[in-house]
């Protein structure tokens, strides 16, 4: 009796780590493109209404969907406490604090490019700096689409078979 129950704690152990594995592909899909469609937002804010940067940074936060409403609270928060530091800074700190978005560094290398550019340039450079950061996160969006598309179910297979193995092993 007490082999079954620690073949079926093994086995649910693992299933459960390949379950947490998919749901880390959904998450970081679920990032990108919130990040995606928030820089949508800032570009026309800024390139079309000239919104300044404190009033942007509490329409994105208010506006976009999470996590990048959390990256962008995180950055109205810091230009609140950091008065006088470079914009490029808070940007960079609110970025490296945000776990919520659970992105690769190369992901977001991007948005890092990004900040040193806001609120520094004239309207149109700022746009084009937005779009440029848009434009490669949305090639990493696809990407972590099809990642996600192509290993959720072999993640969460491993872990079943995983568990089973272990099972095997043991008894």
């Amino acid at each position: 009796m007490t082999k079954i129950i620690g073949a079926i704690m093994v086995t649910a152990a693992t299933t459960s780590l390949g379950v947490m594995s998919v749901r880390q592909l959904k998450r970081r899909v679920r990032s990108l493109r919130s990040l995606v469609g928030a820089l949508d937002i800032m570009r026309s804010e800024i390139c079309t209404r000239l919104t300044p940067m404190p009033e942007l940074l509490e329409l994105l936060a208010a506006q976009t969907e999470e996590p990048a409403n959390i990256f962008f609270a995180n950055c109205l928060i810091r230009q609140r406490s950091m008065r006088g530091r470079p914009f490029a800074e808070l940007w960079r700190s609110a970025l490296e604090s945000t776990e919520e978005l659970e992105l690769k560094e190369y992901e977001l290398e991007p948005l890092l490019e990004l900040g040193p550019a806001l609120g520094r340039y004239d309207t149109d450079r700022q746009g084009e700096a937005i779009l440029a950061a848009k434009k490669r996160l949305e090639a990493f969006l696809q990407k972590a689409e099809s990642e996600r598309d192509r290993e959720s179910r072999t993640r969460a297979m491993l872990g079943v078979a995983a568990g089973v193995m272990i099972t095997i092993i043991l008894i």
